[in-house]
C-alpha cells in the first residue's frame, strides 16, 4: 500500500533475482513514514534465506542452532565449527545463541550472538514510544536463535544487501496514505 509502480517493479525484480516468494512470506515490501519522509524497504525473513539456501550448490542441511542460558555447559570453537552444549539443570537468563552451518565445499561457519545486544536494540518495551511488547519481549529465545541462524545463512549463501526483520529494529511506523497505483503513476510522470 502506498508504493509506486517503480517500487513494485523493483520489488518483483528482487524477488525473482533471489528466488524469494512474497506469498510464502520469504520477503516483505514495507513502506512507512519517517520524520524524513516516506521510506520503502524490502525485508527478507530467516525462512526466506533458508529457502534460498536449499537451492544452492553446496547446501547440506539447515543450521544447527540453539539458545544458551546461564547454567548451561557450553564450549564453542568457531574456527572449527564445533559446539559442545548441554542444558543445565537450572537454566537462568539468556546469554545468547549459536548456529553452525555446514557446506559441501567450504569450512563450516559458526557464530555466537549476544542476547543483550539484540534484545536492547529490538525490544518493544524498551524501544517503542508506548512501551508495547513485541515478539522480542514475548519469545526472546526463538528470536536470538533466528539471529544466529541468519548470520550463518548469510555467510554461507550471501544475498546481497537484504536484511531480515529479526536483525534490525524497525521503528514504529504509521501507514502512509495510499493512492491507487494509477494515481501514483500519473503523479510521477
Amino acid at each position: 500500500a502506498g508504493g509506486t509502480l517503480h517500487e513494485a517493479e523493483h520489488f518483483i525484480e528482487v524477488c525473482e533475482t533471489f528466488g524469494l516468494n512474497p506469498l510464502l512470506n520469504d520477503i516483505v515490501f514495507q513502506r512507512f513514514n519517517t520524520k524524513y519522509g516516506p521510506k520503502t524497504q524490502f525485508i527478507t525473513t530467516r525462512d526466506g534465506l533458508l529457502r534460498v539456501a536449499t537451492h544452492q550448490p553446496g547446501y547440506v542441511g539447515a543450521p544447527n542452532a540453539n539458545v544458551v542460558k546461564e547454567g548451561d555447559e557450553f564450549q564453542f570453537d568457531p574456527s572449527k565449527g564445533e559446539v559442545h552444549h548441554k542444558f543445565g539443570q537450572k537454566r537462568g537468563k539468556i546469554i545468547g545463541a549459536y548456529a553452525v552451518m555446514k557446506h559441501a565445499k567450504f569450512n563450516p561457519v559458526a557464530v555466537f550472538v549476544d542476547f543483550e545486544e539484540y534484545f536492547n536494540a529490538n525490544s518493544g518495551k524498551l524501544n517503542n514510544k508506548n512501551g508495547y511488547p513485541n515478539i522480542w519481549d514475548k519469545m526472546p529465545s526463538a528470536m536470538i536463535v533466528k539471529i544466529a541462524e541468519v548470520f550463518v545463512l548469510r555467510r554461507q549463501f550471501p544475498l546481497g544487501g537484504l536484511y531480515t526483520s529479526e536483525e534490525m529494529a524497525l521503528e514504529e511506523t504509521k501507514p502512509t496514505e495510499t493512492d491507487p497505483v494509477e494515481s501514483v503513476q500519473q503523479k510521477e510522470t
